[in-house]
């Protein structure tokens, strides 16, 4: 078992001993009359390993962090630039292999990438400031922790979360350090930003046994409010002038909370103005994904196998869809839409608005290979008016785990029009 393997194991928890949970067999959910997605292309790096974080598209491009296992415990990370009509590979950057394995999703602000690097376990990892044409760097900084959040770009300051080291706002031109925000917790995820602040939750470690939302001067770094959580709060909130929104959750990122422990989830909508709790609704197994939010409800998938569709108003849950294996990937919601993953590789497209399963794909199909993905789709325009749905994963076997990502095509009887 490759050793960032064992990293994903101990991600939401602080390093530790990690035994791997490998969820049974698929449960016949996966229905032959459904239409499936069409495979446009894929795309395998020479190197074994996985892709963990979600692709980013920009323009004519696609642009992808990922793991690298050579073996015998040596691990590294990587950034590719793909074409997204074909997959061809435009550039490579792993800092001569001196980057860190990464689940960190790259972003973008006038031709320029930042991603960070490092997992659970890494100390002094760095954010990266590339040329979004070339994957030339302009700079990097280290901070004291892991980088594994998304970094979130708001004007000329560019936010990211280091594990125990806090929430930093460094400036996008140099990467000057403008304010450093430390004590709320274990940061893993991006915060949000909401008129002028930035709201986030933390997790805990060996270092944190509590966790918390808080809400920051985007300027200063200083706290306007911080409140307790009962559970960790992994995922970045979501939230308009209608309500902020929180998920949580215990357990692992690839397991459920272990005995004596309860698995435990909760949706929290909360007051921007001090935090406070408006409505909790719980569920019998963490969320550690981002919600996704429209007019109407709060979608959130849950490690207990469904998709759920919660009222924004009061809570209540609206319709439920089940999957077949634990869900911790992002959902994507597009035009009333909602595109969700399983762990063990089941894309479907649902109706938001009622929870109907309009088509599915089945990456496990593709090879003989068992997938494992933990990443959520991309969601972009296609060609002649399709959406394509770009989504990274891991192909298991018994010589190791390969990179794969996929770029699908919704069929053609659903399309948007």
């Amino acid at each position: 078992m490759s050793r960032w393997l064992t990293r994903i194991g101990v991600l939401f928890l602080g390093a530790g001993l990690v035994v791997l949970v490998f969820w049974p067999s698929r449960s016949g959910t996966r229905t032959a009359t459904l239409p499936k997605a069409s495979l446009i292309w894929t795309f395998e790096p020479i190197q074994r390993g996985g892709i963990i974080a979600r692709p980013k598209v920009h323009q004519q491009y696609l642009y992808c962090s990922l793991v690298r296992d050579a073996g015998l415990g040596v691990t590294s990370g990587a950034v590719y630039c793909l074409d997204r009509w074909t997959g061809q590979p435009c550039w490579e950057f792993d800092d001569g292999r001196r980057m860190l394995h990464t689940i960190s999703s790259p972003t973008i602000q006038a031709d320029r990438l930042y991603v960070g690097e490092g997992m659970h376990g890494d100390l002094g990892c760095k954010l990266y400031c590339l040329d979004a044409r070339t994957g030339t760097k302009h700079w990097s900084r280290a901070f004291g922790g892991h980088l594994e959040s998304t970094p979130l770009l708001h004007q000329d300051l560019v936010f990211i979360t280091a594990g125990d080291d806090g929430l930093h706002a460094v400036e996008t031109k140099l990467g000057v350090s403008r304010w450093g925000h430390r004590g709320s917790g274990h940061l893993d995820a991006a915060p949000l930003v909401r008129d002028g602040r930035l709201i986030g939750g933390s997790g805990v470690s060996q270092q944190f046994r509590t966790s918390e939302i808080f809400c920051l001067d985007i300027l200063t770094g200083q706290p306007y409010w911080r409140v307790p959580t009962p559970l960790p709060a992994w995922a970045t909130p979501v939230g308009d002038e209608q309500g902020l929104f929180v998920a949580l959750g215990n357990g692992r990122l690839i397991s459920s909370e272990p005995p004596p422990g309860i698995p435990a989830g909760a949706l929290l909508r909360l007051d921007p103005r001090d935090g406070a709790t408006l409505w909790r609704t719980d569920f019998v197994d963490s969320i550690l994904a981002r919600p996704a939010l429209d007019a109407e409800c709060v979608y959130v998938v849950c490690r207990d196998g469904w998709c759920y569709a919660v009222e924004r108003l009061k809570g209540a849950i609206r319709w439920r869809h089940a999957l077949d294996s634990p869900l911790v990937a992002e959902p994507e919601l597009l035009q009333g839409r909602l595109y969700v993953v399983s762990t063990d590789g089941l894309l479907v497209c649902l109706e938001a608005a009622s929870g109907t399963r309009l088509w599915e794909y089945d990456l496990a199909e593709f090879s003989t290979a068992t997938p494992r993905v933990l990443a959520g789709p991309v969601v972009a325009r296609g060609q002649n008016g399709s959406h394509w749905v770009y989504l990274g994963t891991e192909l298991r076997s018994p010589a190791g785990g390969a990179a794969l990502l996929f770029c699908l095509e919704e069929p053609l009887g659903v399309r948007q029009r």
